[in-house]
């Protein structure tokens, strides 16, 4: 209130990261709809930052759940004065959730495909057989003739056995 620049303080209360600053910043916004509209702007400017490329951070904080604007639409008083700039910067909000909530939904799908998919082959894999090469006609295990029989140590064919990987 005292800053009087909405701009300034949220990028300040941003800084800081403090749970009262963000608390008193929003309800003085809430006390003073003239402060909503620039508060949600850049909050949802804020909240955006850096996520323009895939796989690139931009190395700030990000907002505690409390001063992110949806969380502040969400709480608005049912009496809250809807102005022509408080309604822009609501629709705003709106669409950036409408938009992180359908890239989610998309990456859960294609996560759950490729699961689906590996989980497939995995089965498929397992369900053969092992090799057996009939020209030589040996066993891949242990590589004797499959006429003859197997040797008669227990100790010699899992010595034979091929040691799986530690993971």
């Amino acid at each position: 209130e005292r800053m009087g620049d909405v701009v300034q303080a949220v990028d300040t209360a941003a800084d800081y990261d403090d749970k009262k600053l963000w608390d008193i910043l929003i309800k003085h916004a809430h006390s003073n709809p003239e402060a909503m509209a620039p508060l949600l702007t850049r909050l949802d400017e804020l909240e955006r930052r850096g996520s323009g490329q895939v796989g690139r951070d931009s190395g700030h904080k990000a907002l505690l759940p409390d001063a992110r604007p949806a969380n502040i639409i969400r709480k608005l008083p049912p009496s809250t004065p809807v102005r022509k700039d408080i309604a822009s910067a609501i629709d705003s909000t709106l669409r950036s959730m409408a938009l992180a909530e359908g890239m989610w939904e998309s990456c859960s799908r294609l996560s759950n495909k490729e699961v689906r998919t590996r989980k497939q082959a995995i089965i498929a894999t397992n369900n053969r057989g092992s090799l057996v090469a009939p020209a030589a006609r040996q066993c891949t295990v242990c590589s004797r003739c499959i006429v003859q029989p197997p040797p008669g140590d227990d100790a010699v064919i899992i010595g034979m056995l091929p040691v799986p990987d530690s993971a």
